[in-house]
């Protein structure tokens, strides 16, 4: 995309995540960056734990918040939200660089965080056969 301006090269970007976002799920937020307007809608896993390290940890007001980081920044690809508020009533965010689909191994039941993903074929094709199903993303930057 070199040689594209700057201003096209965002609008793709947005079309990208437009892509990645289908309307699958339980938790729908919108918002804006700069001038673009996005919709997402991760699929949840209540009570679930992706237990990777992650991208960045932050203190914030409701689950939605953590989609918006989670949506500006280009390495996330899941996070973990606190199922409960802390004594200040924030919930903790990870952001997480891969998914649940990738590190099927490292994703628990928890009693104290919702798991968030992007949603993916793998969720209504699983493998037959002992099969494993794996989600490849890519950048459209």
């Amino acid at each position: 995309m070199e040689g594209y301006p700057l201003l096209l090269r965002n609008y793709v970007v947005v079309m990208g995540i437009f892509a990645t976002f289908p309307s699958i799920s339980t938790a729908f937020s919108q918002g804006s960056i700069g001038n673009f307007f996005y919709r997402i809608n991760p699929s949840l896993n209540e009570f679930s734990y992706l237990n990777i390290t992650s991208i960045g940890r932050n203190l914030i007001q409701d689950e939605n918040d953590c989609g918006y980081a989670c949506l500006e920044n280009s390495s996330c690809f899941s996070y973990n939200v606190a199922a409960f508020p802390d004594v200040n009533g924030k919930l903790l965010c990870e952001l997480l660089p891969s998914d649940k689909f990738n590190n099927s191994d490292k994703f628990n039941a928890s009693k104290e965080f919702h798991h968030f993903y992007i949603p993916s074929p793998c969720d209504s094709s699983p493998c037959k056969n002992t099969g494993k199903c794996i989600s490849l993303y890519h950048n459209v930057i």
